[in-house]
């Protein structure tokens, strides 16, 4: 009669390979999650700033993009109230932290006000981004 099954040393060599995997595993993956969020806020910013651009130069009106500690958003001039209302929704950056000098000001000419700096930090280091008054946008590691 032939026996079915497994026996417990199979069971425990599966399972002690199981927890190797998952010991060299889960590190890697643990440091590889930062860095993904904060090179997917570094390209939704880049973004954000060229839609804000390009918004001001079709609609004829200012455009700025307002930073806080962990979000952003898009805010209009209405000229006839001389405020800035926000267009659109707020952006969370999940684990990144932002930090700007100033929030830039986009013209219908397609002139900033001013040169803006952007530092976007996690545990997994940092990302500076550079909008010059020409609207050029430069992302450095």
């Amino acid at each position: 009669m032939k026996e079915r099954g497994f026996n417990l040393l199979e069971i425990i060599i599966t399972l002690s390979i199981f927890m190797l995997t998952l010991i060299i595993v889960v590190p890697v993956y643990s440091t590889w999650i930062p860095l993904k969020q904060l090179k997917f806020t570094s390209s939704q910013i880049s973004m954000s700033l060229n839609l804000a651009k390009c918004k001001a130069i079709f609609s004829g009106t200012k455009y700025r993009i307002n930073f806080q500690h962990n979000s952003y958003y898009l805010e209009k001039y209405i000229n006839e109230k001389k405020t800035w209302e926000i267009d659109g929704r707020i952006y969370h950056t999940e684990n990144v932290s932002i930090k700007s000098n100033n929030n830039p000001v986009f013209h219908p000419d397609a002139k900033i006000t001013s040169m803006c700096t952007i530092i976007l930090s996690n545990k997994a280091g940092q990302i500076k981004i550079t909008l010059a008054i020409t609207g050029r946008i430069k992302i450095t590691d």
